[in-house]
């Protein structure tokens, strides 16, 4: 192990343990106060476990919605199952409580399982609906079933002969919720420790491999998928995840109230979390506590209450906003003035601050033509002065017989292409000509249709999805940069290697060592390829926030991250200037210096005549040349299809002059 490794591994420990010795003191804070039962704690007690229990849906639901940008309308009905599940396996059932418990987060765990069935394919609106539609079939059956009591709640007098679930009992100790004056609610201890273990779990799924794949399924699944993601089986995790959260929730409730009624459960719940973790911030790690603690404050202190009296004594008692319309306009306030949330807001306030104190804005204007490192400098030098004999290099990829029409148009006809090790093959042709297509069609977004075939390192890769080609080497970057704008350039370069870290998610919910010593090798590994970039100083910056030309940097980063035996550029030089698309020359000189083979589909003529191995152009879906760059420019199919008439010829990659 490297020192630099030893030492990120010391810091994200150090990290991990801060986290925990504050998350139990504030825990502590909040429940030790109202453990003596004095009846004028009862209140606080009962505010301090609501928060607990929307805290822990919440995170979960932030896991959806907010990293992964599923919008469900559906956590509630988690809550539901584990609270309903929970006391039904404890009274109907009998079993013990540790095994009621576990068979309610199970259940519920399995009912988003199966719910992100009918969701995996779908996105946005569509989800939401799906789930909304699930919430509202849920809370309907509590209130019909007999079992769970109808209207009359769980347990009920009627069918229990108790309207009140008995307490559990742990070590002789009796966990009484906090219901009753003078009697010591110690079911607080149990509630306490769930939520911190929760949330500890919480943050070790959001700050990991893990977590950063739901921030690609939010991006992009074809942004996921080429980074060795599996979207449809992630979103099935994902789904999974944050309705066991659901059910924990749940059973917290149980353990609380010690009786359950369908009122509690309705689509309110669920629009109040989803409102809870927007306050916050989406996707923020500590969005949900934020927005957890201001509504429920709110809500607590009476303040919605006192806001309604306003209303209906100073502007009409009949035309007001409720507690329910207060909330909806909060969400809108919040959409409106801090779209990303208050702890979104905090953060980006907070950057802003340092650049100016830094000048960081200015140093970002002159700088983006990144300037690499001089170790990718000598390596380009030594490639560009080197004639390479394509008959020597193994071929690492093949295409053949690849046509693939659009509603019976061909966009790609009878098309042949080859990468060789450690060469730099450009694909050229006017707009139109299907080179997209090809790339597309090479790494797995389109299926090849009947007749063609794709061999990658010896290997078959016909009909192998694009996150199974990742795996086999494959790396490509897009015409415009596909990144988390809100993530640093840090986290983005490291999602590129995730895939191939080989985290467990037990390991990573649990934050094993080894979990910390994977983070370190990939936070270094990212951090050194940002360095050869020439872009380490900008590691900890948003990516929304970088130049163009600094995007396109990180993307190639990410790109390099998972070590690919082919990588493949798609326009990379679009939107440089020339001193960017020079240095972006040299970077790709290096590169395949490295035995890395290339495959650029560009438009600049000088970046490919200049680095270009061999190239093929593609007109109207078909090849028309294939050969060297000096060749091209004197193809006379080339000339009138592409380059035209007056094309001045640039001398190549390999002659005298260059």
């Amino acid at each position: 192990m490297s020192e630099a490794v030893a030492t990120i591994r010391r810091d994200l420990f150090r990290k991990d343990l801060f986290v925990l010795i504050v998350v139990v003191a504030v825990a502590a804070i909040a429940i030790v106060p109202g453990l003596g039962g004095d009846p004028l704690t009862i209140s606080r007690s009962q505010s301090m476990g609501s928060i607990a229990v929307a805290l822990v849906a919440a995170c979960g639901l932030n896991l959806l919605a907010g990293y992964s940008g599923l919008v469900s309308l559906g956590q509630g009905a988690f809550v539901a199952i584990g609270a309903y599940v929970s006391a039904w396996m404890l009274l109907g059932v009998g079993l013990p409580w540790p095994l009621a418990m576990l068979s309610a987060v199970v259940v519920s765990a399995g009912a988003g399982a199966v719910l992100s069935l009918a969701a995996a394919r779908l996105s946005g609106p569509q989800v939401a609906m799906i789930t909304l539609a699930f919430a509202v079939m849920l809370h309907r059956l509590f209130v019909e079933l007999e079992t769970f009591g109808r209207l009359a709640g769980y347990p009920n007098v009627s069918n229990h002969e108790t309207s009140l679930l008995e307490p559990i009992e742990v070590g002789g100790f009796v966990l009484e919720p906090p219901l009753f004056a003078g009697t010591a609610p110690l079911a607080m201890v149990l509630v306490g420790i769930i939520a911190v273990l929760s949330f500890l779990a919480y943050r070790n799924l959001a700050q990991s491999a893990w977590g950063r794949s739901l921030r690609a399924l939010s991006t992009n699944e074809i942004v996921a998928s080429h980074i060795g993601i599996n979207p449809r089986r992630r979103k099935t995790a994902v789904f999974t995840v944050a309705a066991a959260f659901g059910g924990v929730a749940g059973t917290m409730q149980t353990q609380l109230q010690a009786h359950l009624q369908p009122e509690s459960f309705t689509f309110t719940l669920s629009l109040s979390l989803i409102i809870m973790v927007i306050l916050g911030g989406a996707g923020r790690l500590y969005g949900p506590v934020v927005g957890v603690l201001v509504l429920m404050t709110l809500e607590h202190s009476h303040a919605m209450a006192s806001l309604v009296e306003f209303q209906q004594q100073n502007l009409s008692d009949t035309w007001f906003l409720s507690d329910e319309g207060l909330t909806g306009l909060l969400l809108i306030l919040t959409l409106v003035f801090l779209p990303s949330g208050i702890v979104g807001g905090a953060q980006q306030l907070s950057h802003r601050l340092r650049a100016r104190r830094e000048n960081s804005s200015a140093e970002l204007d002159e700088a983006s033509a990144f300037e690499v490192d001089e170790s990718i400098v000598k390596s380009a030098v030594r490639q560009e002065q080197v004639h390479v004999d394509l008959a020597t290099r193994a071929e690492v990829m093949r295409l053949q017989d690849v046509t693939h029409s659009f509603a019976g148009l061909k966009a790609v006809d009878d098309m042949q292409l080859s990468l060789r090790e450690g060469t730099i093959h450009a694909l050229v042709g006017p707009n139109g000509a299907g080179k997209t297509t090809l790339v597309n069609l090479t790494t797995g977004v389109y299926p090849l249709q009947a007749g063609a075939s794709c061999t990658i390192l010896d290997a078959d890769a016909t009909g192998l999805a694009p996150h199974a080609i990742y795996q086999v080497g494959v790396a490509r970057t897009f015409q415009t940069p596909q990144l988390f704008q809100g993530e640093s350039a840090l986290v983005n370069v490291m999602a590129g290697l995730d895939a191939k870290l080989g985290e467990s998610f037990l390991a990573t919910l649990l934050r094993l060592p080894g979990i910390r010593r994977k983070e370190a090798e990939g936070r270094d590994r990212a951090m050194e390829l940002l360095r050869r970039l020439g872009i380490e100083e900008h590691a900890n910056t948003p990516a929304g926030e970088l130049p163009y030309g600094l995007q396109r940097s990180v993307e190639l980063a990410r790109a390099l991250a998972s070590d690919p035996k082919i990588l493949i550029l798609d326009e990379p030089a679009a939107g440089l200037n020339p001193s960017e698309t020079y240095q972006l020359g040299t970077t790709l000189e290096a590169i395949a210096a490295t035995g890395v083979a290339i495959l650029l589909v560009e438009h600049d003529m000088s970046l490919v005549i200049r680095v270009a191995d061999e190239v093929t152009c593609m007109e109207r879906g078909a090849r028309i040349y294939h050969g060297d760059a000096a060749g091209l420019q004197q193809d006379e199919r080339v000339l009138t299809a592409y380059l035209g008439e007056g094309h001045v010829t640039i001398d190549s990659k390999g002659s005298s002059n260059a």
